[in-house]
């Protein structure tokens, strides 16, 4: 929305959304950052940001994606018990309806 298009340092406040239960939500931020992205040295400061939220699964997997959409990138292997841990977006959340 309107605090994503702001050109002022402002607009860093939706980055809260990188550790978003939610994929939609982490998704939407996605698109916003390939977006602000469009050139390397805004791709530099966008991921500069993005260790500021810490080493969150979903944090790691956002810069993953992004990586990817940037430079075609692949993420590095990060073996893990759980196989929905590989998914860019998807990070188990606490409402997300058992399968079992």
């Amino acid at each position: 929305g309107a605090l994503a298009a702001d050109p002022t340092p402002r607009r860093e406040r939706i980055l809260f959304a990188a550790t978003d239960p939610h994929w939609r939500v982490r998704y939407a931020l996605a698109q916003v950052l390939a977006e602000w992205g469009r050139d390397e040295p805004e791709r530099a400061k966008v991921l500069a940001l993005l260790p500021e939220m810490g080493e969150d699964l979903r944090v790691i997997r956002l810069r993953d994606y992004l990586q990817f959409r940037w430079k075609g990138e692949l993420p590095p292997e990060r073996p893990a018990s759980d196989p929905a841990a590989f998914e860019a977006f998807w990070a188990p959340s606490p409402h997300r309806p058992s399968s079992t």
